[in-house]
Protein backbone atom coordinates (compact mmCIF):
# COMPACT_ATOMS: atom_id res chain seq x y z
CA UNK A 1 0.00 0.00 0.00
CA UNK A 2 2.95 2.27 -0.11
CA UNK A 3 6.36 3.26 -1.27
CA UNK A 4 8.13 0.92 1.16
CA UNK A 5 9.30 -2.51 0.15
CA UNK A 6 7.01 -4.79 2.03
CA UNK A 7 3.61 -3.31 1.32
CA UNK A 8 1.06 -2.99 -1.36
CA UNK A 9 -2.28 -1.28 -1.32
CA UNK A 10 -4.89 -2.03 1.26
CA UNK A 11 -5.42 -5.72 2.08
CA UNK A 12 -3.26 -6.48 -0.90
CA UNK A 13 -6.15 -5.29 -3.04
CA UNK A 14 -6.45 -2.28 -5.32
CA UNK A 15 -9.70 -0.62 -6.17
CA UNK A 16 -9.96 -0.72 -9.95
CA UNK A 17 -13.60 0.16 -10.30
CA UNK A 18 -16.48 0.66 -7.92
CA UNK A 19 -20.21 0.32 -8.27
CA UNK A 20 -22.38 2.04 -5.67
CA UNK A 21 -25.73 0.40 -5.06
CA UNK A 22 -28.57 1.81 -3.00
CA UNK A 23 -32.32 1.85 -2.85
CA UNK A 24 -32.30 5.09 -4.83
CA UNK A 25 -30.48 3.52 -7.75
CA UNK A 26 -26.87 3.24 -8.89
CA UNK A 27 -24.41 2.96 -11.70
CA UNK A 28 -24.69 0.20 -14.23
CA UNK A 29 -22.90 -1.01 -17.33
CA UNK A 30 -24.12 -2.88 -20.36
CA UNK A 31 -22.21 -6.08 -21.15
CA UNK A 32 -21.03 -6.58 -24.69
CA UNK A 33 -20.27 -10.25 -24.18
CA UNK A 34 -21.20 -12.88 -21.66
CA UNK A 35 -17.88 -14.59 -21.05
CA UNK A 36 -16.85 -15.26 -17.47
CA UNK A 37 -14.54 -13.02 -15.48
CA UNK A 38 -12.95 -13.33 -12.04
CA UNK A 39 -13.66 -10.55 -9.59
CA UNK A 40 -13.36 -9.71 -5.90
CA UNK A 41 -16.00 -7.65 -4.12
CA UNK A 42 -16.52 -6.04 -0.76
CA UNK A 43 -20.22 -5.63 -0.05
CA UNK A 44 -21.39 -3.33 2.74
CA UNK A 45 -24.86 -3.68 4.25
CA UNK A 46 -27.27 -1.22 5.76
CA UNK A 47 -27.42 -0.94 9.55
CA UNK A 48 -29.88 -3.06 11.46
CA UNK A 49 -29.47 -6.37 9.59
CA UNK A 50 -28.97 -8.59 12.62
CA UNK A 51 -27.07 -11.84 12.50
CA UNK A 52 -30.10 -13.85 13.60
CA UNK A 53 -32.46 -12.27 11.06
CA UNK A 54 -33.83 -14.05 8.00
CA UNK A 55 -32.11 -11.44 5.85
CA UNK A 56 -28.68 -12.61 7.00
CA UNK A 57 -29.52 -16.23 6.23
CA UNK A 58 -30.85 -15.25 2.80
CA UNK A 59 -27.72 -13.24 2.07
CA UNK A 60 -25.42 -16.15 2.92
CA UNK A 61 -27.47 -18.34 0.61
CA UNK A 62 -27.30 -15.76 -2.20
CA UNK A 63 -23.50 -15.54 -1.94
CA UNK A 64 -23.09 -19.30 -2.06
CA UNK A 65 -19.59 -20.73 -1.77
CA UNK A 66 -17.72 -17.61 -2.86
CA UNK A 67 -17.56 -15.91 0.56
CA UNK A 68 -13.99 -15.19 1.72
CA UNK A 69 -14.63 -12.88 4.70
CA UNK A 70 -17.56 -11.77 6.83
CA UNK A 71 -17.58 -8.88 9.31
CA UNK A 72 -20.12 -7.99 11.99
CA UNK A 73 -20.64 -5.18 14.52
CA UNK A 74 -22.30 -4.77 17.90
CA UNK A 75 -22.57 -1.92 20.42
CA UNK A 76 -21.26 -2.51 23.94
CA UNK A 77 -19.93 -0.38 26.78
CA UNK A 78 -20.29 2.86 24.85
CA UNK A 79 -18.41 1.76 21.75
CA UNK A 80 -18.82 -0.35 18.62
CA UNK A 81 -16.94 -3.63 18.30
CA UNK A 82 -16.23 -5.02 14.83
CA UNK A 83 -15.53 -8.76 14.48
CA UNK A 84 -14.45 -10.45 11.25
CA UNK A 85 -13.79 -13.97 10.01
CA UNK A 86 -11.86 -15.25 7.01
CA UNK A 87 -13.59 -18.13 5.25
CA UNK A 88 -11.41 -20.79 3.62
CA UNK A 89 -12.46 -22.02 0.18
CA UNK A 90 -12.58 -25.57 1.53
CA UNK A 91 -15.15 -24.60 4.18
CA UNK A 92 -18.43 -26.23 3.14
CA UNK A 93 -20.44 -24.68 6.00
CA UNK A 94 -19.46 -20.98 6.35
CA UNK A 95 -22.69 -20.26 8.24
CA UNK A 96 -21.66 -22.68 11.02
CA UNK A 97 -18.09 -21.34 10.98
CA UNK A 98 -19.36 -17.79 11.46
CA UNK A 99 -21.90 -18.76 14.13
CA UNK A 100 -19.31 -20.71 16.11
CA UNK A 101 -16.79 -17.88 15.77
CA UNK A 102 -19.27 -15.23 16.88
CA UNK A 103 -20.46 -17.34 19.81
CA UNK A 104 -16.89 -17.94 20.95
CA UNK A 105 -16.00 -14.27 20.66
CA UNK A 106 -19.10 -13.09 22.52
CA UNK A 107 -18.34 -15.60 25.30
CA UNK A 108 -14.80 -14.27 25.59
CA UNK A 109 -16.09 -10.70 25.53
CA UNK A 110 -18.41 -11.51 28.43
CA UNK A 111 -15.57 -13.10 30.41
CA UNK A 112 -13.29 -10.10 29.84
CA UNK A 113 -15.80 -7.26 30.14
CA UNK A 114 -18.76 -8.66 32.07
CA UNK A 115 -21.18 -7.61 29.31
CA UNK A 116 -23.49 -10.17 27.74
CA UNK A 117 -24.21 -9.53 24.04
CA UNK A 118 -26.81 -11.81 22.41
CA UNK A 119 -26.42 -12.83 18.78
CA UNK A 120 -29.57 -10.87 18.04
CA UNK A 121 -27.70 -7.63 18.82
CA UNK A 122 -24.96 -8.34 16.26
CA UNK A 123 -25.37 -6.61 12.88
CA UNK A 124 -24.02 -7.71 9.51
CA UNK A 125 -21.31 -5.21 8.41
CA UNK A 126 -19.73 -6.47 5.18
CA UNK A 127 -18.91 -9.52 3.07
CA UNK A 128 -15.84 -10.10 0.94
CA UNK A 129 -16.47 -12.30 -2.08
CA UNK A 130 -14.16 -13.93 -4.61
CA UNK A 131 -16.07 -15.25 -7.59
CA UNK A 132 -16.12 -16.01 -11.29
CA UNK A 133 -19.20 -14.50 -12.90
CA UNK A 134 -20.57 -13.83 -16.37
CA UNK A 135 -19.55 -10.39 -17.57
CA UNK A 136 -23.23 -9.43 -17.77
CA UNK A 137 -23.42 -9.85 -13.96
CA UNK A 138 -19.97 -8.67 -12.90
CA UNK A 139 -20.42 -5.32 -14.65
CA UNK A 140 -23.68 -4.46 -12.93
CA UNK A 141 -24.12 -2.34 -9.82
CA UNK A 142 -25.09 -5.40 -7.77
CA UNK A 143 -23.67 -8.69 -9.12
CA UNK A 144 -25.70 -10.67 -6.55
CA UNK A 145 -29.32 -9.63 -7.10
CA UNK A 146 -30.47 -11.98 -4.34
CA UNK A 147 -28.67 -9.94 -1.67
CA UNK A 148 -30.85 -7.85 0.60
CA UNK A 149 -30.23 -4.46 2.23
CA UNK A 150 -27.05 -3.75 0.29
CA UNK A 151 -25.52 -0.35 1.04
CA UNK A 152 -22.70 -0.34 -1.51
CA UNK A 153 -20.55 -2.71 -3.51
CA UNK A 154 -16.86 -2.31 -4.31
CA UNK A 155 -15.23 -4.33 -7.07
CA UNK A 156 -11.61 -5.19 -6.39
CA UNK A 157 -8.57 -6.61 -8.10
CA UNK A 158 -5.80 -8.44 -6.34
CA UNK A 159 -2.35 -7.13 -7.14
CA UNK A 160 0.89 -9.17 -7.05
CA UNK A 161 3.11 -8.75 -4.03
CA UNK A 162 6.63 -7.61 -4.91
CA UNK A 163 9.47 -9.81 -3.71
CA UNK A 164 11.33 -8.16 -0.87
CA UNK A 165 14.81 -8.42 0.50
CA UNK A 166 15.94 -8.33 4.14
CA UNK A 167 15.83 -4.82 5.56
CA UNK A 168 19.03 -2.99 4.62
CA UNK A 169 18.31 -0.05 6.90
CA UNK A 170 17.93 2.40 4.02
CA UNK A 171 16.21 5.69 4.80
CA UNK A 172 14.20 8.20 2.82
CA UNK A 173 16.22 10.93 1.09
CA UNK A 174 17.19 13.72 3.45
CA UNK A 175 14.74 16.63 3.68
CA UNK A 176 15.89 20.13 4.56
CA UNK A 177 15.33 21.39 8.08
CA UNK A 178 13.61 24.47 6.64
CA UNK A 179 10.96 22.29 5.01
CA UNK A 180 10.42 20.53 8.32
CA UNK A 181 10.14 23.74 10.31
CA UNK A 182 6.41 23.77 9.67
CA UNK A 183 5.87 20.23 8.44
CA UNK A 184 2.14 20.44 7.83
CA UNK A 185 2.53 23.26 5.32
CA UNK A 186 6.23 23.04 4.47
CA UNK A 187 5.51 20.95 1.38
CA UNK A 188 2.22 20.00 -0.17
CA UNK A 189 0.58 18.73 -3.34
CA UNK A 190 -0.64 21.02 -6.09
CA UNK A 191 -3.01 19.52 -8.66
CA UNK A 192 -2.59 20.98 -12.14
CA UNK A 193 -4.92 19.42 -14.69
CA UNK A 194 -4.31 15.67 -14.65
CA UNK A 195 -0.88 16.06 -13.03
CA UNK A 196 0.19 16.22 -9.40
CA UNK A 197 3.09 18.44 -8.35
CA UNK A 198 4.71 18.85 -4.95
CA UNK A 199 5.46 22.38 -3.89
CA UNK A 200 8.35 22.95 -1.47
CA UNK A 201 7.48 26.07 0.49
CA UNK A 202 11.01 26.33 1.86
CA UNK A 203 12.67 27.05 -1.49
CA UNK A 204 9.71 27.56 -3.81
CA UNK A 205 10.56 24.58 -6.02
CA UNK A 206 8.00 22.38 -7.77
CA UNK A 207 8.51 18.66 -8.48
CA UNK A 208 6.16 16.58 -10.63
CA UNK A 209 4.97 13.38 -8.91
CA UNK A 210 5.07 10.06 -10.73
CA UNK A 211 1.47 8.84 -10.41
CA UNK A 212 0.46 5.21 -10.96
CA UNK A 213 -2.33 2.87 -9.91
CA UNK A 214 -0.64 1.85 -6.65
CA UNK A 215 0.68 5.33 -5.86
CA UNK A 216 -1.81 7.92 -7.12
CA UNK A 217 -0.43 10.87 -5.10
CA UNK A 218 -3.95 11.85 -4.15
CA UNK A 219 -3.12 12.95 -0.61
CA UNK A 220 -1.85 16.24 0.75
CA UNK A 221 1.85 15.59 0.10
CA UNK A 222 2.75 16.69 3.65
CA UNK A 223 5.60 15.43 5.75
CA UNK A 224 4.34 15.83 9.31
CA UNK A 225 5.81 15.55 12.78
CA UNK A 226 4.61 13.14 15.46
CA UNK A 227 1.16 12.22 14.20
CA UNK A 228 1.54 8.71 15.68
CA UNK A 229 -0.05 7.73 19.04
CA UNK A 230 1.25 8.68 22.46
CA UNK A 231 1.23 5.15 23.88
CA UNK A 232 1.33 1.85 21.96
CA UNK A 233 1.46 -1.67 23.41
CA UNK A 234 1.44 -5.10 21.80
CA UNK A 235 1.17 -8.67 23.07
CA UNK A 236 1.91 -12.02 21.42
CA UNK A 237 0.32 -15.22 22.70
CA UNK A 238 0.40 -18.93 21.84
CA UNK A 239 -2.23 -20.96 23.70
CA UNK A 240 -4.90 -23.66 23.47
CA UNK A 241 -8.54 -22.68 22.99
CA UNK A 242 -11.59 -23.80 21.04
CA UNK A 243 -11.73 -27.41 22.21
CA UNK A 244 -8.01 -27.49 22.98
CA UNK A 245 -6.84 -26.49 19.51
CA UNK A 246 -3.60 -24.46 19.44
CA UNK A 247 -4.08 -20.77 18.68
CA UNK A 248 -1.89 -17.72 18.09
CA UNK A 249 -3.08 -14.19 18.81
CA UNK A 250 -1.49 -10.78 18.46
CA UNK A 251 -3.04 -7.69 20.04
CA UNK A 252 -2.15 -4.03 19.56
CA UNK A 253 -3.42 -1.18 21.75
CA UNK A 254 -2.85 2.54 21.35
CA UNK A 255 -3.97 5.87 22.75
CA UNK A 256 -3.61 9.50 21.72
CA UNK A 257 -3.04 11.73 24.74
CA UNK A 258 -1.67 14.46 22.49
CA UNK A 259 -0.74 14.94 18.84
CA UNK A 260 -4.03 13.82 17.29
CA UNK A 261 -4.35 17.23 15.64
CA UNK A 262 -1.22 16.38 13.61
CA UNK A 263 -3.11 13.45 12.09
CA UNK A 264 -6.55 15.00 11.66
CA UNK A 265 -5.66 17.75 9.18
CA UNK A 266 -7.52 16.69 6.02
CA UNK A 267 -10.99 15.18 5.69
CA UNK A 268 -9.64 11.98 4.09
CA UNK A 269 -7.00 10.92 6.64
CA UNK A 270 -6.46 7.22 7.41
CA UNK A 271 -4.33 5.37 9.95
CA UNK A 272 -2.73 1.94 10.02
CA UNK A 273 -1.05 0.65 13.17
CA UNK A 274 0.82 -2.47 12.07
CA UNK A 275 2.87 -5.40 13.30
CA UNK A 276 5.46 -6.75 10.85
CA UNK A 277 7.11 -10.15 11.39
CA UNK A 278 10.46 -11.11 9.95
CA UNK A 279 9.71 -13.84 7.41
CA UNK A 280 12.70 -14.60 5.18
CA UNK A 281 13.09 -18.35 5.03
CA UNK A 282 14.37 -19.44 1.61
CA UNK A 283 17.02 -22.13 1.89
CA UNK A 284 19.13 -20.16 -0.56
CA UNK A 285 19.45 -17.33 1.96
CA UNK A 286 22.43 -17.16 4.27
CA UNK A 287 21.70 -18.71 7.66
CA UNK A 288 22.15 -15.36 9.40
CA UNK A 289 19.30 -13.83 7.39
CA UNK A 290 16.71 -16.62 7.80
CA UNK A 291 13.73 -16.35 10.09
CA UNK A 292 10.11 -17.47 10.37
CA UNK A 293 7.08 -15.37 11.22
CA UNK A 294 5.58 -15.75 14.68
CA UNK A 295 2.17 -16.13 13.02
CA UNK A 296 1.17 -19.44 11.38
CA UNK A 297 0.37 -19.62 7.65
CA UNK A 298 -3.16 -20.92 8.17
CA UNK A 299 -5.96 -18.95 6.51
CA UNK A 300 -8.46 -18.99 9.36
CA UNK A 301 -8.25 -15.44 10.69
CA UNK A 302 -10.54 -14.05 13.38
CA UNK A 303 -10.14 -10.37 14.08
CA UNK A 304 -11.76 -7.81 16.35
CA UNK A 305 -11.36 -4.10 17.06
CA UNK A 306 -13.04 -1.09 18.65
CA UNK A 307 -11.55 1.27 16.07
CA UNK A 308 -14.07 3.23 13.97
CA UNK A 309 -14.46 2.48 10.24
CA UNK A 310 -12.27 -0.60 10.56
CA UNK A 311 -11.04 -2.98 7.85
CA UNK A 312 -8.70 -5.97 7.77
CA UNK A 313 -5.42 -5.10 6.11
CA UNK A 314 -2.98 -7.99 5.97
CA UNK A 315 -0.32 -9.41 3.70
CA UNK A 316 -0.43 -12.74 5.49
CA UNK A 317 -0.64 -15.10 2.50
CA UNK A 318 1.87 -13.64 0.08
CA UNK A 319 4.71 -16.04 0.85
CA UNK A 320 8.29 -14.76 0.89
CA UNK A 321 8.65 -11.38 2.55
CA UNK A 322 7.69 -9.56 5.71
CA UNK A 323 4.46 -10.89 7.23
CA UNK A 324 2.30 -7.80 7.94
CA UNK A 325 -0.83 -7.63 10.12
CA UNK A 326 -3.11 -4.68 10.70
CA UNK A 327 -6.69 -3.57 11.26
CA UNK A 328 -6.81 -0.12 9.66
CA UNK A 329 -8.97 2.96 10.20
CA UNK A 330 -10.45 4.36 6.99
CA UNK A 331 -11.45 7.67 8.60
CA UNK A 332 -8.91 8.84 11.17
CA UNK A 333 -11.00 11.91 11.97
CA UNK A 334 -13.31 9.60 13.93
CA UNK A 335 -10.56 8.89 16.48
CA UNK A 336 -10.68 10.72 19.81
CA UNK A 337 -8.08 11.53 22.46
CA UNK A 338 -7.65 9.57 25.69
CA UNK A 339 -9.46 6.48 24.41
CA UNK A 340 -7.81 3.07 24.38
CA UNK A 341 -8.13 1.57 20.90
CA UNK A 342 -7.27 -2.03 20.18
CA UNK A 343 -7.17 -4.61 17.45
CA UNK A 344 -6.63 -8.34 17.82
CA UNK A 345 -5.95 -10.99 15.17
CA UNK A 346 -6.14 -14.71 15.96
CA UNK A 347 -5.14 -17.64 13.77
CA UNK A 348 -5.33 -21.40 14.24
CA UNK A 349 -2.06 -23.19 14.97
CA UNK A 350 1.28 -22.12 16.37
CA UNK A 351 4.79 -21.77 14.95
CA UNK A 352 7.64 -23.33 16.90
CA UNK A 353 11.08 -21.72 16.44
CA UNK A 354 13.39 -24.05 14.52
CA UNK A 355 16.70 -22.43 15.33
CA UNK A 356 16.80 -19.60 12.77
CA UNK A 357 18.43 -16.59 14.39
CA UNK A 358 15.61 -14.29 13.26
CA UNK A 359 12.62 -16.45 14.21
CA UNK A 360 9.77 -14.30 15.48
CA UNK A 361 11.51 -10.95 15.14
CA UNK A 362 9.04 -8.13 14.63
CA UNK A 363 8.43 -4.39 14.29
CA UNK A 364 5.50 -2.21 15.39
CA UNK A 365 4.93 0.50 12.80
CA UNK A 366 2.58 3.43 12.09
CA UNK A 367 1.48 4.62 8.66
CA UNK A 368 -0.54 7.71 7.70
CA UNK A 369 -2.64 7.44 4.55
CA UNK A 370 -5.54 8.90 2.64
CA UNK A 371 -8.76 7.90 0.98
CA UNK A 372 -8.70 8.48 -2.76
CA UNK A 373 -10.81 7.89 -5.85
CA UNK A 374 -14.07 6.42 -4.59
CA UNK A 375 -13.46 6.88 -0.89
CA UNK A 376 -14.22 3.33 0.21
CA UNK A 377 -12.06 1.09 2.33
CA UNK A 378 -10.35 -0.24 -0.79
CA UNK A 379 -9.48 3.22 -2.08
CA UNK A 380 -6.86 3.75 0.66
CA UNK A 381 -3.20 4.56 -0.01
CA UNK A 382 -0.26 5.51 2.16
CA UNK A 383 0.89 9.12 1.99
CA UNK A 384 3.77 8.95 -0.48
CA UNK A 385 5.74 11.83 1.05
CA UNK A 386 5.33 10.97 4.70
CA UNK A 387 7.26 8.43 6.74
CA UNK A 388 6.56 4.95 7.99
CA UNK A 389 7.47 5.15 11.67
CA UNK A 390 8.98 2.13 13.42
CA UNK A 391 8.20 2.68 17.08
CA UNK A 392 10.77 2.06 19.83
CA UNK A 393 13.36 1.03 17.26
CA UNK A 394 16.80 2.56 17.58
CA UNK A 395 18.43 4.01 14.44
CA UNK A 396 20.98 1.21 14.19
CA UNK A 397 18.43 -1.63 14.51
CA UNK A 398 16.07 -3.13 11.90
CA UNK A 399 13.98 -5.55 14.00
CA UNK A 400 13.21 -6.25 17.66
CA UNK A 401 14.66 -9.31 19.37
CA UNK A 402 11.79 -11.67 20.16
CA UNK A 403 13.18 -14.92 21.56
CA UNK A 404 11.08 -14.40 24.70
CA UNK A 405 7.85 -14.44 22.67
CA UNK A 406 8.00 -18.24 22.58
CA UNK A 407 8.30 -18.63 26.35
CA UNK A 408 5.00 -20.13 27.69
CA UNK A 409 5.43 -18.08 30.87
CA UNK A 410 4.78 -14.94 28.86
CA UNK A 411 1.08 -15.75 28.51
CA UNK A 412 0.61 -13.84 31.77
CA UNK A 413 2.54 -10.77 30.56
CA UNK A 414 0.05 -7.96 29.78
CA UNK A 415 2.26 -6.43 27.08
CA UNK A 416 5.47 -7.58 25.44
CA UNK A 417 5.96 -4.26 23.67
CA UNK A 418 5.48 -0.75 25.10
CA UNK A 419 6.13 2.54 23.28
CA UNK A 420 5.85 5.99 24.89
CA UNK A 421 6.06 9.02 22.65
CA UNK A 422 8.80 11.34 23.85
CA UNK A 423 10.58 8.66 25.88
CA UNK A 424 11.32 5.89 23.38
CA UNK A 425 13.22 6.06 20.08
CA UNK A 426 11.51 6.15 16.67
CA UNK A 427 13.02 5.07 13.38
CA UNK A 428 11.57 6.01 10.03
CA UNK A 429 12.02 5.08 6.40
Amino acid sequence: MKKRQVRKSCVALLLTSVFIFSSSGGLSATATEDTETSADYRIYFEEGITYSSKGTADNLKAIGGSLTQAAYQFPANGETITVGFSIDSSDTSPAFTIQDGLSDYLSEYYEENGTFVPLGDVDLYYYEVEDTLPVSRSNTDNPYPGLKNVKNVYRLLETPAPETEPDDGSELPAISSNALANSQTGSYHVFIGSETWRYNQADGSMTRCNRNISSPHGGDGNLRDEWYPTIVTASFLQFSALQGKPQTQITLNYMYQFGLENLQVDDNETLEMEIWFYDYYKSSEEAKTRGHSFMPKTRDIRWATNQPNAYLDTQAFDGYGADVYCIGVSDANALVENKNYFWAIRKGGIVEPDGCVNDGRYVVAAQRGYRHLYGGAFGIFSEEHDRTYKLRLSPEASWYDSVYLYDPKNITVPAHFIFRNGLDPVKYK
